[in-house]
């Protein structure tokens, strides 16, 4: 189409809605507030006008809560398309979300947006810091037919004088999923700005028009033009519609200007470019400059993302499977907690706002995230240790001697575990217990090793009885659980005994190497480590190191300083020391002790001549039956205004490397075609990152260590940071800054220095290994068997103080073990998951009326799986809305899955 045919401008009346950012969470309240309010006076004026907000439901709950006296006119306006809501609970990022996350956010989005009377159906993700590959799959799905968009699609060439310009890009398109799902994608060229609001005054509101309409270009692919009137935090323009219809008596003939909605605009560009040549986009949308992408983000308040990491871990990996788990196995006795699942995730999800989760927000904000996240992990920790005791109280106690104990294994994940399990034992002193024998459900000896002792109080806590204390003896023992069942759990009893073990004492003089059956590690005198597969003989002689450098950006961008080269930790020698060495684990620690800049002088363009220690400490552990060399560590920032990484020297010449991606794993060059275009060529990965070449294959598994680079080294190394540390949110947010004036302190951030302890945590993982293999192989390095003790006498630790009234007729109160409505085996299977899919959930459906198991395909070619444990199945979609009729199952149902397809089934 080109500009001379009558154009029909479609203006969206909207706000951005970051609910934290540059001021706390309830300051933007507060505006929110006002914002609302005076929306709903303009309804009083203008009944017809349409008004979107955000496509986030958090923004209703924030308000309401407030303003609880106005849901009934919010519902009518909602029901009528007059505002316009849904489908994110929050505009999250999606690479520091797990794909779980977004599922959950469009779950309990639409949920409470149809609860109001209207979900919008359409994928608007204004602001988002690139969208990942998957997401028109997700979409459609949840039955969405098109997407709205901001970031990701720009692209650059050189013009004459070799300066990079924009490439003029059609502004609508296809965007397709790798499993071949399409959606009609509209790229916000000009922002969600380009309208932001007219001027009351008749003829600059019709040149600011004319303005939009030449900015936007031939970009739009049909006569058709989006202007976005609003922008982040803008109250909604109350003057707009009387605006429009002076601007409409201007236009030209067959041209039209109205309020719209970003899906009507959609659907009517969509329609006209039915059977018209339309651009055909495939995968994630990640192109930009530095300033566009803001991949510094991936790393900015690591500690923040580790947070993360281990709530997403708990719900999806552990809460859920267990008590999905517990429901099928008691008939329904132990209760499935859906209301605490759903407030959990919903406050997981606050936190994955991009603004909070990308750690780019003030301090306040993010002192609430991190209080967010704790309160998280307090919660979902005490439901899993509460589903554990759960199984041990209604373990079958016939034949057993109230003397005994009870130790339970659990697997929440659905394939069958091997591996070595960490257990604390509460011995009561008052027993004497001198030894014991640790039997599995055979009554066969199963071998352990004592890890630690230590006697000490507890208290005692019941829900009848004050609290009390009990001396014990904690000892801690490690062992080797075997054939943990899919789903399921294992029961060990420990039979007090005459043998007695105690923890080993090592000897610091043992030559400094770790090894099993699969890899043998060792470090010389300088610190430098060595490793090699003994299958597939890869090895190197120098397996990691870590380099520091200045950082000039903040914390959106990691800027480095022109001609300062980073600084190589190689040259520290580490202190070396054994920290455990036994049968089944093997540990050495490496601390580096170093002096770095105090920091960075952005006036002076210098480092500060201030030199101030700085600490890193890694644990190599080696388990047996393991092929991966885990490395967990942390470091003691004291330096301001650097970035610190890992290198992991892989030793393979090869330009591609794969990254895991939700529901997805993306193939990536490690030489960009523009390599001047960014200073940061750093990607998201998203639990781990693979390099392989004709011969052999390395695989680093990572823990909320989102971000990765593939280097041009001679080692051919792979990249993480460990910590980011720089002082301010954006030096220059919206362009105000001039001459030599300071930045506003409204975006300072101290504490995004990180000037504190920062976890790390990956695992080296050599050896040829499928794309499905690995997505489970680092799922159960990251969930570790459960494990939980208690005595057979359920008495034993439900005691406590006497009440002081009356010691005469003290007592001590009990409620009966619920044997007479169930009684568990010492073993247990549950649902069962065979083939090349990967699992992402097993949980409770959002209406209650079942339950859905989840999992995906990352390959490129259809494979086939095999599901055990159920009677029935019946295909949904990612919105959990059924699909045909159950099929009964009897023994095992059998499914292929498409390459790249998510697929969700109900299970009964």
């Amino acid at each position: 189409m080109t500009q001379k045919q009558p154009r029909t401008f479609h203006v969206v009346s909207h706000t951005h809605w970051d609910r934290e950012w540059y001021q706390s969470f309830e300051v933007f309240r507060l505006r929110l507030v006002n914002l609302m309010d005076r929306l709903l006076e303009i309804y009083d004026v203008y009944p017809d006008f349409i008004f979107h907000l955000d496509a986030q439901t958090v923004c209703l709950e924030d308000y309401l809560e407030f303003r609880p006296q106005n849901r009934m006119r919010l519902q009518e306006l909602i029901e009528s398309r007059r505002i316009i809501v849904g489908p994110w609970y929050v505009q999250n990022d999606f690479y520091l979300s797990r794909g779980e996350s977004t599922i959950r956010n469009l779950l309990v989005g639409s949920e409470i947006a149809g609860g109001f009377g209207a979900c919008e159906p359409l994928g608007y993700t204004p602001d988002q810091f690139g969208l990942i590959g998957q997401l028109p799959q997700i979409y459609r799905q949840f039955g969405f037919e098109a997407t709205v968009f901001a970031r990701g699609y720009r692209s650059y060439e050189k013009n004459g004088e070799g300066k990079y310009v924009p490439v003029e890009r059609n502004a609508e398109f296809d965007w397709v999923a790798p499993d071949g799902s399409v959606v009609h994608a509209v790229y916000l060229s000009g922002w969600y700005n380009n309208a932001q609001r007219f001027s009351a005054d008749p003829d600059r509101a019709y040149r600011y028009l004319e303005h939009v309409s030449e900015v936007l270009g031939s970009s739009p692919t049909t006569q058709h033009r989006l202007l976005m009137n609003g922008v982040d935090h803008l109250e909604a323009q109350e003057d707009l519609l009387p605006i429009l219809g002076q601007l409409q008596s201007r236009l030209g003939e067959g041209e039209s200007i109205s309020q719209s909605t970003m899906l009507d605009y959609a659907n009517i560009t969509k329609e006209l470019l039915k059977g018209c040549p339309k651009d055909r986009v495939e995968g994630e949308l990640r192109q930009g400059r530095d300033r566009e992408i803001l991949q510094g983000t991936l790393s900015s308040r690591r500690y923040l993302k580790e947070l993360n990491t281990r709530c997403q871990t708990l719900l999806e990996l552990q809460l859920e499977p267990l008590y999905a788990m517990l429901v099928r196995l008691t008939g329904g006795k132990v209760a499935y907690p859906s209301h605490e699942v759903r407030y959990l995730w919903k406050e997981v999800m606050k936190n994955q706002a991009h603004d909070s989760i990308c750690g780019c927000s003030t301090d306040r904000v993010h002192q609430d995230n991190e209080n967010r996240f704790r309160r998280v992990l307090d919660c979902a920790g005490d439901l899993v240790r509460r589903g554990l005791q759960e199984i041990l109280t209604r373990t079958d106690r016939e034949g057993l001697d109230d003397s005994e104990f009870l130790l339970a294994v659990v697997n929440p994940l659905p394939f069958p575990r091997s591996e070595p399990v960490m257990a604390q034992l509460r011995l009561p002193l008052a027993d004497q217990i001198q030894g014991f024998d640790l039997l599995d459900v055979d009554g066969q000896k199963v071998a352990y090793e004592v890890a630690d002792s230590i006697c000490q109080h507890r208290m005692t806590l019941s829900p009848f009885n004050v609290p009390g204390l009990i001396e014990l003896n904690e000892v801690t023992i490690r062992f080797m659980a075997r054939e943990i069942p899919a789903g399921g759990y294992s029961i060990y009893r420990i039979v007090p005994s005459s043998d007695s073990q105690t923890a080993a004492v090592l000897d610091p003089k043992l030559p400094a190497g770790i090894e099993n059956e699969f890899l043998s590690v060792s470090v010389s005198d300088n610190g430098t480590v060595a490793m090699e597969d003994r299958k597939s003989g890869w090895k190197t002689d120098n397996l990691f190191s870590f380099e520091d450098s200045t950082d000039a950006g903040d914390s959106y961008c990691f800027i480095p300083v022109p001609d300062r080269e980073p600084f190589d930790l190689s040259v520290v020698k580490p202190t070396v020391t054994w920290v455990e060495k036994t049968a089944l684990r093997q540990c050495i620690r490496l601390e580096y002790r170093f002096a770095l800049p105090t920091g960075f002088d952005q006036g002076l363009n210098q480092c500060s001549s201030g030199r101030i220690e700085n600490r890193v400490s890694v644990e190599l552990s080696l388990q047996s039956g393991a092929s991966l060399l885990d490395l967990s560590g942390w470091v003691d920032n004291a330096s301001k205004d650097h970035r610190l990484r890992i290198l992991v020297h892989t030793g393979i010449d090869t330009d591609r490397n794969l990254s895991s991606q939700p529901f997805d794993c993306v193939e990536r060059s490690r030489y960009p075609e523009q390599p001047d275009l960014k200073v940061d060529w750093t990607h998201p990965n998203n639990g781990w990152i693979s390099v392989s070449d004709e011969d052999v294959q390395l695989s680093v598994f990572t823990d909320s260590m989102y971000d990765y680079e593939h280097l041009s080294d001679a080692r051919h190394s792979l990249a993480f940071t460990c910590v980011r540390a720089t002082g301010r949110i954006v030096d220059d947010a919206f362009g105000l800054t001039v001459g030599k004036i300071p930045p506003s302190p409204e975006w300072s951030s101290p504490e995004n220095q990180s000037l504190r302890r920062t976890p790390f945590h990956l695992a080296i993982r050599p050896g040829r290994i499928s794309n499905a293999e690995l997505f489970r192989e680092q799922q159960c390095w990251m969930t570790p068997l459960l494990v939980a003790f208690d005595s057979v006498d359920p008495h034993r630790f439900m005691e406590g103080e006497s009440v002081v009234q009356d010691s005469d007729l003290s007592e001590m109160f009990y409620r009966d073990v619920p044997l007479d409505e169930v009684v568990l085996p010492h073993r247990a299977e549950g649902v069962s998951l065979n083939g090349n899919a990967v699992f992402s959930a097993y949980k409770r459906k959002e209406n209650h009326s079942g339950y859905v198991l989840r999992m995906y395909n990352p390959a490129d070619e259809t494979v086939s799986v095999e599901l055990s444990g159920v009677t029935s199945v019946r295909k949904t979609t990612l919105a959990e809305i059924s699909m045909g009729e159950a099929l009964p199952v009897n023994g095992v149902y059998e499914q292929e899955v498409l390459a790249k397809r998510i697929v969700t089934l109900e299970i009964d």
